[in-house]
């Protein structure tokens, strides 16, 4: 007698989020690495700026971001598990994390390599599971996320700065946040870029 393999349930296995996008569990399939395309599936998996500039209205420092933001390579495994074996992390809490591990990370060897320059990152990611504001780590121009174990699958848009720069702001509004503190991190962020830009 032969036995088929019972197939696994789709619709178990698919969010909706407050946008109405579906959203897929593409490790439970079988698809592999994260992917902001379609894939077998048929369904759309948008890149964290697609979906901040389609669906971002909701939130008050969109046009700030897309103005002064990049999209990042999302880490690889690799990355994801140095960045794990370099300190714990604390689901739900991206910000303290992120900001914590810069910190941690000037003048000490916390990776197999000594980095030059690590920033602080800030924006939205898309998980295979949802889109979220988030934190995390570009060190050497790539991204280290002390949050998300698997954030190899996740797509990245944000902007960077120094850590320290950050932690003056944090200390001076009592939160690790700019998106959490638009409200008092606007002005400071806008007359930052623009000495940079000067």
């Amino acid at each position: 007698m032969l036995f088929r393999k019972k197939r696994p349930n789709f619709v178990e296995h698919l969010n909706t989020d407050t946008n109405g996008i579906k959203w897929i569990d593409t490790e439970f399939f079988g698809f592999g690495d994260f992917s902001p395309a379609k894939d077998n599936t048929g369904l759309h998996f948008p890149t964290a700026e697609e979906y901040l500039r389609q669906y971002g209205n909701k939130y008050p420092w969109k046009e700030f971001w897309l103005e002064h933001g990049e999209t990042l390579t999302a880490p690889s495994k690799k990355s994801c598990l140095e960045i794990s074996r370099a300190g714990g992390h604390i689901p739900g809490n991206c910000y303290n994390n992120a900001l914590r591990l810069a910190l941690q990370m000037h003048g000490r060897i916390i990776l197999p390599h000594t980095p030059r320059e690590v920033l602080y990152g800030e924006g939205l990611a898309i998980h295979p599971t949802g889109a979220y504001p988030h934190a995390w780590l570009v060190i050497d121009g790539n991204i280290y996320d002390p949050t998300w174990p698997d954030a190899y699958r996740a797509s990245y848009y944000g902007i960077t700065l120094d850590p320290h720069w950050m932690l003056n702001f944090a200390e001076s509004v009592g939160k690790v946040s700019l998106i959490q503190n638009w409200h008092s991190s606007e002005p400071l962020l806008s007359t930052l870029f623009k000495q940079s830009a000067a």
